[in-house]
């Protein structure tokens, strides 16, 4: 189910005409969909559904890495003496989320 974030109002939505709000960082649409997903505590939010209901049904270790990888932009390295491996491991565990990720989705590797 998306949530819709608001805070201090700065204008209208040239597309919809809604307004637009601070959002944590950035400036956006109040009526524009996030769906948030939960890893290591954190809640990240997402603009789409599919990528946040494929992460979600992770397991935690495999949805942290993909915290650390893609959001955090940690090094294999630094995720491998996290999770107590190697960065060759880590960066193996990275590519079988990856690949899991499209299945769920459903999309081409080439997509």
């Amino acid at each position: 189910m998306p949530t819709k974030r608001s805070g201090p109002l700065v204008g209208k939505c040239p597309k919809c005409g809604n307004n637009i709000v601070l959002k944590k960082s950035f400036y956006g649409c109040s009526n524009y969909p996030e769906y948030p997903f939960t890893v290591c505590g954190q809640t990240v939010l997402l603009c789409n559904a599919a990528l946040a209901d494929a992460i979600s049904v992770l397991p935690e270790q495999t949805r942290e890495e993909i915290l650390r990888y893609y959001f955090l932009r940690q090094p294999q390295r630094v995720i491998g003496a996290c999770i107590g491996r190697s960065r060759s491991t880590a960066g193996r565990h990275i590519q079988l989320a990856l690949q899991r990720l499209r299945e769920e989705m459903g999309v081409s590797r080439y997509e």
